[in-house]
C-alpha cells in the first residue's frame, strides 16, 4: 500500500485554532479533496483564494474575513505571530516570468497558507511552495501501486523530453493558469451567521476577564432581545457595519443613525422610536443607578436629549463636522450589535469615543440573504409580549435592579406558561428568598429539583439547587435539615473545591451546638482554601498572565477560613487549638480584622493583657483606616463594630453598626458574635 504523505513532512505546522464544520462551505469551496487550501496567494489578482491538489477557485472573501478577524481565530494567529494578508506585490504576469527564479520564490515563501484537513478537522500553516507541494502528492499517495512487471508501461526520459518539446511548455507560462471559475461560490447569510455563531461558542475563555469594545467605552449590555434585521428595517439602517448608534436628535427632532465617524443618517420613524423605548419587552431593560448616595436607587435612563457645549479635546476635524455629528448633544443611547444581537445602553458622548476606535465591517452584509423580511419591530415585540423566555429577561432586570415585586409577577407569568420549568421555579425561588420569604423559597426549589431530572435541558445543575435548598433551611433555622442538605451537595458536586459548602456546614453544626462536627467541616475549609492558594501561587510563578490580585484574594479567603476554624475550637472549649487557628489567620492574612480582634478579646479574657491590648490597637487601627479609605462601604463600619464589641465599648459598636446598616449592609447576629467574649467564661464555669 502507497505511504500517505503527511502535512508535517512538508514543514506545514498544526495550528490550536477551532475548526468550524461549515468552514469550506462559507469559504467557497466546492471540490471533495481531503486537503484544501486557503490563502492570498495569485500574482496578477487580490482576493482569497482556494486551491486543492488539482484545481483553484477563487474564495469568498467575506467568510475570510470574518473567519480571521474572529477572537477565536486571530488571538491564537497574533499570539504565534502569524499573518493571513497578502504579503505578494500584485504583478502582471509577464512581469512575474520576467523575474528570475529565486526572485519570485522568495515572494513566494512569504505568503502564508492555511490548509484545512477536512477528515480530521485540523488546520496547518505553512508557506505557499511547501503547501502547493504536499497538494500535489495526495494524488500520488492515492494512487494505486504498479507491479514491478508492469515496469515497460513507464516513459523515458528520452520520451518524456520530446512529448514536453511537442507541449510546447514555454507557450503554456505566457498566461496566468486560470481560476475554474470566475467568482466565488454563492453561498447564503444564515452560512456565514452560522459560522460565526460556532466561533462565538468556542471561543476560548480568558484567565481574566476581557471587557469587550462596548464595555471598554463605558456602555453598559442589557437583556433586550428581537429579530435579526428588526432594526434596520425600522430604521432604514442599509449601512453594512457591526455596530450602529441610535440617539434622540434634538435639532432634526428625528432618530439619529450613527455606525462610524461622520457616518450617520436620519429617520423619521419618531414614533417607533418612543414606542419601542417604553414597550413593556423593552423598558425595564432601560435602567441604571443613581450613585450620588448610599444606597444606590434604580433609576430609569432619560432618552431626552439637551444640546449643550462642544467637548474638548475634539475627535473632529473642524467645529461643523462636530456639530454635524451632534457631539454638542447630552442624551443616552443604544448601541446596537448586528453580528449577536446585543443592546448596550450609554451616552451618546461614549458612543461618539465608541466609533472613533471601532469600525468594524459586518460580513453577513457581504452576501446574498434570500430569506423574508422580518416582521415590523413593534409588531414582533408585541407578538413575544407573553413568550416566558421574554418575560423571564424582564424578570432577570427587574431583579437586578432590586425590584423584587416586578421580579415575582413577570415569573409568575412564566411558571403559567410552562408550570414544569425548573429554571423559573429556582429563579422565582431565589427571589423570594431576597425578600425573606423563605417558607415560599423552599416550596418553590423543591419544585425546581422535582422538576429537574425530567427536563429536556438542565439549564441550573442539581448541586447548584441542592446548596440554595441548604441556604433556605437555613434561614429558616432548621439547621438539622440545612446539615443534611449541605452535605448531600457536597457529596454530588463534582468541583474540586468546595470550601463555600463546608462554610455553611460548619454554621449549621456551631448552631446545632455540635461543635467536634464544626471542626471537622472548618478543617476541610482551610484545606480547600489553601489548595485555591496554592493554584493562584503556581499561576502567577509561572509567569501566566494572572494579576496578583488573585494571589491576594485568595490568601483573605484561606485567612477567613482559619478564623472560622478558630471561633469553632473556642466555642469546642479547646483554647491552644483556638489561639493557633487565629494566629494562622492573621500570619495568613495580616490585615485579618476580626481574626486580630478575636484573638485579642480571648488573651485579655485569660489574662494576658499586654498581648490582647496590643492586638486590640492593631485591629482597631486596622479597621478605622479601612473605614477611612472606605467611608461608603457598609462591610467596613461592620468590621469596626466587631472591634469596638472585642474592646467592649458597646456605644461605639452600636454606632457603627447604624452606620453599616444606613449603607445597606446586613450583617447576622452570628457575625457580629466575639465568641472569646462567651466561650471562655461558659467553659470556665463548667
Amino acid at each position: 500500500m502507497k505511504e500517505e504523505f503527511r502535512p508535517e513532512e512538508f514543514n506545514l505546522r498544526k495550528l490550536p485554532i477551532p475548526v468550524p464544520p461549515m468552514l469550506e462551505t462559507a469559504l467557497g469551496y466546492p471540490g471533495e479533496r481531503r486537503h484544501v487550501a486557503f490563502h492570498e496567494c495569485r500574482v496578477s489578482t487580490p482576493g482569497v483564494f482556494i486551491e486543492d491538489a488539482y484545481h483553484k477557485w477563487p474564495g469568498v472573501e467575506a467568510g475570510w474575513s470574518l473567519f480571521c478577524k474572529h477572537p477565536a481565530v486571530s488571538r491564537i494567529l497574533e499570539a504565534l505571530r502569524v499573518d493571513l494578508k497578502r504579503s505578494l506585490p500584485i504583478t502582471r504576469w509577464e512581469e512575474w516570468i520576467a523575474m528570475p527564479e529565486s526572485a519570485r520564490d522568495q515572494l513566494l515563501s512569504k505568503t502564508r497558507c492555511l490548509v484545512l484537513d477536512r477528515q480530521e478537522r485540523i488546520l496547518y500553516l505553512g508557506i505557499h511552495p511547501n503547501v502547493a507541494l504536499f497538494l500535489g502528492m495526495e494524488p500520488i499517495s492515492e494512487a494505486p501501486e504498479i507491479d514491478d512487471e508492469e515496469d515497460e508501461d513507464e516513459i523515458s526520459e528520452e520520451e518524456f523530453d520530446a512529448k514536453a518539446k511537442a507541449a510546447d511548455v514555454e507557450d503554456m507560462l505566457k498566461e496566468e493558469p486560470a481560476l475554474c471559475a470566475d467568482k466565488p461560490v454563492e453561498i447564503s447569510r444564515p452560512v456565514l451567521e452560522d459560522l460565526r455563531s460556532w466561533l462565538d461558542e468556542h471561543e476560548p475563555l480568558d484567565s481574566d476577564y476581557t471587557p469587550g469594545p462596548t464595555e471598554s467605552c463605558g456602555f453598559r449590555g442589557t437583556y433586550i432581545s428581537v429579530e435579526p434585521g428588526q432594526i434596520e428595517e425600522a430604521f432604514g439602517y442599509q449601512g453594512g457595519r457591526r455596530y450602529i448608534s441610535l440617539h434622540w436628535s434634538p435639532k432634526a427632532k428625528q432618530v439619529f443613525v450613527c455606525d462610524g465617524l461622520e457616518r450617520w443618517s436620519f429617520s423619521d420613524a419618531v414614533d417607533t422610536w418612543n414606542e419601542f423605548l417604553n414597550h413593556p419587552l423593552v423598558k425595564p431593560h432601560l435602567q441604571g443607578w443613581d450613585e450620588s448616595e448610599k444606597p444606590w436607587k434604580s433609576v430609569q435612563l432619560d432618552f431626552s436629549a439637551q444640546i449643550g457645549d462642544l467637548p474638548e479635546p475634539p475627535l473632529f476635524s473642524n467645529e461643523q463636522a462636530a456639530r454635524e455629528m451632534e457631539a454638542d448633544v447630552r442624551t443616552n443611547c443604544l448601541i446596537y450589535d448586528r453580528a449577536d444581537n446585543e443592546f448596550y445602553t450609554g451616552t451618546w458622548a461614549s458612543a461618539i469615543l465608541f466609533h472613533s476606535l471601532v469600525d468594524e465591517v459586518l460580513e453577513e452584509d457581504l452576501v446574498s440573504d434570500s430569506r423574508s423580511k422580518p416582521a415590523p419591530l413593534l409588531a414582533g415585540l408585541n407578538e413575544r409580549q407573553e413568550d416566558p423566555q421574554h418575560v423571564f429577561a424582564v424578570a432577570a432586570s427587574h431583579h437586578q435592579h432590586q425590584q423584587g415585586h416586578e421580579a415575582l409577577e413577570m415569573l409568575r407569568l412564566c411558571i403559567e406558561r410552562e408550570p414544569t420549568s425548573h429554571l423559573y421555579w429556582c429563579r422565582f425561588s431565589q427571589t423570594l428568598g431576597s425578600m425573606s420569604r423563605w417558607d415560599e423559597a423552599l416550596d418553590a426549589i423543591e419544585k425546581a429539583i422535582a422538576f429537574h431530572a425530567s427536563a429536556p435541558r438542565q439549564y441550573v445543575t442539581a448541586p447548584y439547587m441542592i446548596k440554595w435548598k441548604a441556604n433556605c433551611l437555613f434561614w429558616l433555622k432548621r439547621y438539622s435539615e440545612a446539615a443534611d442538605t449541605y452535605q448531600f451537595a457536597i457529596e454530588i458536586d463534582e468541583a474540586g473545591h468546595k470550601a463555600d459548602l463546608y462554610a455553611q456546614l460548619g454554621r449549621c453544626y456551631e448552631r446545632l451546638g455540635s461543635y467536634r462536627e464544626a471542626i471537622r467541616a472548618r478543617e476541610h475549609q482551610v484545606r480547600d482554601r489553601a489548595d485555591s492558594l496554592s493554584i493562584a501561587i503556581k499561576y502567577r510563578e509561572s509567569e501566566a498572565p494572572a494579576e496578583d490580585e488573585i494571589v491576594d484574594t485568595e490568601r483573605f479567603f484561606l485567612g477567613e477560613a482559619w478564623y472560622d476554624l478558630g471561633r469553632s475550637y473556642l466555642l469546642e472549649g479547646d483554647f491552644a487549638a483556638a489561639e493557633w487557628a487565629l494566629r494562622r489567620a492573621i500570619e495568613t492574612a495580616d490585615k485579618c480584622i476580626r481574626a486580630t480582634a478575636e484573638l485579642g478579646a480571648f488573651l485579655r479574657r485569660v489574662g494576658r493583657a499586654d498581648e490582647a491590648e496590643s492586638l486590640l490597637h492593631v485591629a482597631l487601627d486596622l479597621a478605622t483606616a479601612k473605614v477611612e479609605s472606605n467611608p461608603t462601604l457598609g462591610a467596613a463600619h461592620s468590621d469596626l463594630a466587631f472591634v469596638y464589641r472585642a474592646m467592649g465599648k458597646a456605644d461605639a459598636a452600636g454606632d457603627a453598626d447604624q452606620r453599616a446598616a444606613e449603607l445597606q449592609w446586613k450583617s447576622s447576629e452570628e457575625e457580629r458574635r466575639v465568641v472569646s467574649m462567651e466561650a471562655v467564661e461558659r467553659h470556665s464555669v463548667s
